[in-house]
């Protein structure tokens, strides 16, 4: 769909990649053909009792503020250098994110960027992390980098800033003016 807009828009060069249709179209509930042996939340618990298990969750940091494994670390698969200050080489490394597609990828570039690292994928969410006894937090704690991955909207920071929602709705109600007088726009 993005193609398709800025195509409209007149750009020259876009494209869209083929071959990954398949993977990046897969519901919740799809099987996930992956490299890496999964971890269930029940022995997540058994083994966390080894200090030299590091869970890193890639979901958004939205998502990560809402509820996350009390001690994981909240990374981005851009900045694998923010987070690898974090973790030693010889740690067992839990792989999660809320898209499991996502998993599977933040767990081949930390393949890339750790030597010989044993790295297991978590699946599950947060029901079942706590019907095992796992301690969910919540906020944003142990952050490897800035929090600074999506666009957060007004009502989504973690103060209630009222300036900044006045803000949105005047660019939201200016919009069609900016529009007109942006001279780009051809549709």
């Amino acid at each position: 769909m993005t193609a398709s807009w800025l195509k409209q828009m007149k750009w020259d060069h876009v494209y869209v990649l083929k071959g990954h249709e398949n993977f990046l179209n897969k519901k919740q509930n799809d099987s996930i053909e992956c490299e890496f042996p999964i971890i269930t939340s029940f022995d997540l618990r058994n083994r966390n009792t080894n200090s030299n298990v590091v869970i890193v969750d890639f979901s958004t940091s939205l998502q990560y503020r809402e509820a996350h494994i009390e001690g994981a670390i909240w990374a981005m698969r851009s900045r694998a250098a923010e987070y690898k200050k974090l973790v030693s080489e010889n740690a067992t490394l839990i792989v999660y994110s809320r898209e499991p597609q996502l998993s599977v990828l933040a767990a081949r570039d930390m393949k890339k960027v750790f030597k010989n690292p044993k790295i297991f994928l978590l699946f599950e969410n947060e029901s079942t992390w706590r019907a095992a006894g796992l301690e969910v937090a919540t906020g944003f704690t142990n952050l490897s980098t800035t929090a600074n991955d999506i666009w957060y909207k007004p009502y989504e920071r973690s103060s209630s800033d009222t300036g900044a929602m006045q803000g949105y709705l005047d660019w939201e109600v200016n919009l069609v003016e900016q529009l007109k007088r942006d001279g780009d726009l051809v549709f």
